[in-house]
């Protein structure tokens, strides 16, 4: 008879399931605030440091077209479970304990909105409207990600690790 070690690898599948911005029309000048929800939907925990949350925003030169934030503060919503770091506009939080299958982690951002050089509209006017921003969740390289079940339907499942449906989340 022959035998083989065979070496499971946990499976992990992470999702983004929410992103708001409050006040939905913030006025240049003004505070908003972003908060960025991610799920480990399983089957198995995230150990330490595996899990981080990521939003990047423009800190750059605003635009009449383009908007501009100056980052204030980057906050889990529990922080004895993330810890928190701003680069630049680059926002990452990462977990600080294990996360459980179902755990569900919140950051916030919030952010000034500077003002563009030119000439703004009337007051009370929107500025900006329809300003993409995606936001992440990312798993260390080391993870195997495969997409269990889904917050959204119809939605493919994984047949391998890593494969194109586990990114899709």
């Amino acid at each position: 008879s022959d035998d083989a070690a065979v070496n499971v690898q946990p499976r992990t599948d992470v999702a983004l399931t929410s992103k708001t911005v409050a006040p939905a029309s913030p006025s240049i000048g003004g505070n908003v605030q972003f908060s960025v929800t991610a799920r480990n939907f399983g089957p198995d925990a995230i150990g330490a440091g595996q899990f981080t949350i990521r939003d990047t925003l423009n800190v750059g030169t605003p635009s009449l077209t383009v908007p501009a934030y100056e980052i204030i503060s980057a906050t889990p919503s529990n922080p004895g479970v993330m810890s928190c770091t701003v680069t630049g506009g680059d926002i990452a939080c990462t977990n600080t304990v294990s996360v459980p299958r179902y755990d569900t982690h919140t950051i916030n951002i919030v952010a000034r909105i500077k003002k563009p050089e030119g000439t703004l509209g009337a007051a009370e006017q929107v500025q900006y409207t329809g300003v993409p921003n995606t936001a992440r969740v990312d798993l260390d390289p080391s993870l195997c990600e495969f997409r269990e079940e889904t917050n959204t339907s119809p939605s493919p499942l994984s047949t391998a690790c890593n494969d194109t449906a586990s990114r899709s989340n």
